[in-house]
C-alpha cells in the first residue's frame, strides 16, 4: 500500500516537473522564441505535460484513497477506544462495589 507520505512526495515531484515545464515554456514565449521550437519539440513538450497531468491525476486518486482509508481507521479507533473506556469504567465501578468503596 502506498503511504500517504509517499503519495504526497510523488505528487510534489509531479507538480515540480509540471511547474518547471510551464516556466520553461513561458520564458521561451516571453523571449520571442516561439518560432525557435520545432513542431516535434512542441509535441514532445505537450506529451510530457500530458504525462505529468495524468500522473497528477493518478496521485490525486491515490491520495484520496489513502485519506479515505485513514479516516476509516481513525473512526474505527475512536469507536474501539470509546468501547474500551466504557468497559474500563464499568470494571472499575464493579471492583469498587466488590471492595465496598
Amino acid at each position: 500500500m502506498v503511504t500517504l507520505e509517499q503519495a504526497e512526495h510523488s505528487l510534489d515531484r509531479a507538480f515540480g516537473r509540471l511547474e518547471r515545464a510551464l516556466n520553461h515554456k513561458l520564458a521561451a514565449a516571453a523571449g520571442g522564441n516561439r518560432a525557435a521550437g520545432s513542431s516535434a519539440d512542441l509535441a514532445r513538450e505537450r506529451d510530457a505535460l500530458m504525462r505529468d497531468v495524468a500522473a497528477l491525476g493518478a496521485e490525486c486518486e491515490r491520495l484520496r484513497a489513502a485519506l479515505d482509508e485513514a479516516r476509516r481507521e481513525n473512526q474505527n479507533l475512536r469507536e474501539a477506544s470509546t468501547t474500551v473506556a466504557r468497559r474500563l469504567d464499568g470494571s472499575i465501578a464493579e471492583i469498587d462495589r466488590m471492595l465496598g468503596s
